[in-house]
């Protein structure tokens, strides 16, 4: 072999085997749950017309499902999540259960926004985007995209 050829054969062997350990290093990476164990998380929500609702919720996961129970103005609600992807402390969730919206048909006074979010966590296969925010205290908190809502999760309630 002439060197020109010895050198491009060994500068895309390096290159593949450099693309071969990111591969492996983002699978690795992309398959971890940002959810293990149980979050508790409290507080109130501001409607538009100012009135305060005070709500609760609780993450319970078991592998990659997780299940989302929150309860608002004393009315509940749960849902089933499945973790499809992460990386680096982010996640995008699918929503794994159909629901029927009973529960927006008997809270026909509840905001536009909470509404809107219920009907969108109520339809399967509808996906919600957990970025991480960084923060001073030992809660976990999520911007999630979807919803334009941040949560912060932690593990006492």
């Amino acid at each position: 072999m002439k060197p020109l050829n010895i050198r491009y054969t060994i500068a895309l062997t390096v290159a593949v085997i450099a693309l071969v350990v990111l591969h492996i290093a983002y699978s690795a990476q992309s398959s971890r749950q940002i959810f293990k164990g149980t979050f508790f998380a409290s507080g109130g929500i501001i409607m538009s017309n100012g009135d305060v609702y005070d709500t609760r919720l609780r993450l319970q996961s078991h592998g990659y499902k997780l299940h989302d129970f929150e309860e608002v103005n004393k009315n509940s609600q749960d849902f089933a999540l499945t973790q499809e992807s992460s990386l680096f402390g982010n996640a995008r969730f699918v929503i794994s259960q159909e629901r029927d919206n009973e529960w927006l048909k008997h809270n026909l006074s509840i905001d536009r926004d909470i509404a809107f979010n219920y009907a969108y966590y109520s339809n399967v296969f509808s996906r919600l985007s957990l970025y991480k925010l960084t923060t001073r205290s030992k809660s976990e908190c999520f911007y999630i995209k979807e919803l334009e809502a941040i949560r912060c999760f932690g593990i006492e309630r």
